[in-house]
């Protein structure tokens, strides 16, 4: 009876201490840089096309991770940087916007990551005229 208790308390602990490792690992968070958060394209006619790129930096020993990027509309579409980046390596989230109504456009990009703040938040500006 005695090994029996000392068996199960000694599968308690590593298991304990196997799960700590496990998720610690995987929730690890990195530090970052971001040169600017919003783009502003200035005056455009409907229908036209805007391309930019956020470019962000990893300053940690941490990998830096992008989870997914969100857009405020249909209209705006990204690609991001699904690999995980190393220090002083840059992460990029590319921004594509489609003018399709006239006036001011103010969209706004989401990009859920493993920094402590876990979410950061970019903005395409501008003003959209007709022909």
């Amino acid at each position: 009876m005695k090994y029996l208790f000392i068996s199960i308390l000694l599968v308690l602990l590593v298991n304990c201490k196997l799960k700590k490792d496990d998720s610690s690992e995987r929730f690890k968070q990195s530090k970052i840089k971001i040169s600017y958060t919003t783009f502003n394209f200035g005056k455009i006619t409907i229908g036209d096309t805007v391309n930019c790129t956020f470019f962000i930096k990893n300053i940690s020993e941490e990998k830096f991770i992008i989870d997914t990027v969100g857009t405020s509309c249909g209209c705006t579409t990204t690609t991001f940087t699904k690999d995980s980046v190393q220090k002083n390596g840059f992460a990029k989230i590319n921004i594509q916007y489609i003018a399709d109504n006239v006036g001011k456009i103010s969209k706004s990009i989401v990009a859920s990551d493993n920094t402590q703040q876990s979410f950061h938040t970019f903005y395409l500006k501008g003003s959209v005229v007709s022909h």
